[in-house]
């Protein structure tokens, strides 16, 4: 599984965590320094999954199918979560999760804008870029 996620400040790229299929990277452009995170069993990215979710039952997790969301132009099935004072939303289209939202005493919003399928990728994306060190 290759995964990348790029942060930026601003129009700068100021973080990347990328998995290669095998090992998980933080790259730090500014400072050309990388280091290794460990393995890549799962990836970068939480992933949408109801039957994970609702793996350890209903009541424990509090966790209940709530009504389809179109997100970035993607029908999603949605499922929420409570726990004490703080409810999670999460939709996705397949097992690619669309948005998370947080909600309790503070809150979080992680929402698609855009969403393309088989999109040519450089190869040089999953890997460490000449002249980083790595730790």
């Amino acid at each position: 599984m290759k995964e990348c996620k790029e942060t930026y400040n601003g129009d700068k790229l100021s973080h990347v965590f990328f998995s290669d299929s095998k090992t998980l990277y933080r790259l730090l452009p500014p400072q050309k320094k990388t280091i290794k995170s460990g393995d890549a069993f799962k990836g970068t990215e939480l992933r949408y999954d109801w039957e994970e979710a609702s793996s350890k039952g209903e009541e424990e997790r509090h966790a209940k199918k709530i009504p389809n969301m179109i997100i970035a132009g993607k029908n999603c099935e949605a499922f929420q979560t409570t726990h004490k004072e703080t409810t999670c939303i999460f939709a996705g289209w397949g097992h690619v999760l669309l948005t998370s939202e947080i909600g309790g005493s503070s809150k979080s919003l992680i929402k698609a804008v855009n969403f393309e399928e088989n999109v040519p990728v450089p190869a040089d994306k999953f890997q460490v870029p000449a002249g980083y060190t790595i730790q």
